[in-house]
């Protein structure tokens, strides 16, 4: 028998553990999150998070992926997951690459370009 998924856990997944990022950002003394578009580095992006906030991130990372893969057609979802499947191995050693030679981090922005190039 076919079992029901239950997309709402999901979102109140996403939704708990994003309340958990937003609180973490507001400790901050700049107290919201960047848009993508923000050029300027935030305060959070210098240094290494703490555990709770980097699970609300796993947890909002892991329910976003199996939220997408469970309402979009099976088609799609095979293909996004062979598309990007050597890309993050690509990505971490650029990236690595790169903090290496500057010995900075990245903006956000930067690692999105990496990541929506074709």
């Amino acid at each position: 028998m076919a079992q029901k998924a239950d997309i709402q856990a999901l979102v109140a997944l996403i939704s708990n553990a994003a309340k958990v990022v937003e609180e973490h950002y507001a400790k901050t003394e700049k107290p919201w999150i960047p848009d993508l578009g923000d050029l300027e580095e935030h305060p959070l992006d210098a240094g290494p998070s703490d555990r709770e906030l980097r699970n609300a991130i796993q947890i909002i990372e892991g329910a976003s992926a199996q939220l997408a893969a469970t309402v979009a057609r099976p088609s799609h979802t095979v293909c996004n997951v062979r598309l990007f499947a050597g890309a993050p191995r690509l990505i971490t050693d650029l990236i690595l690459e790169i903090d290496e030679r500057t010995k900075r981090g990245l903006h956000r922005n930067f690692v999105l370009t990496l990541l929506l190039v074709p």
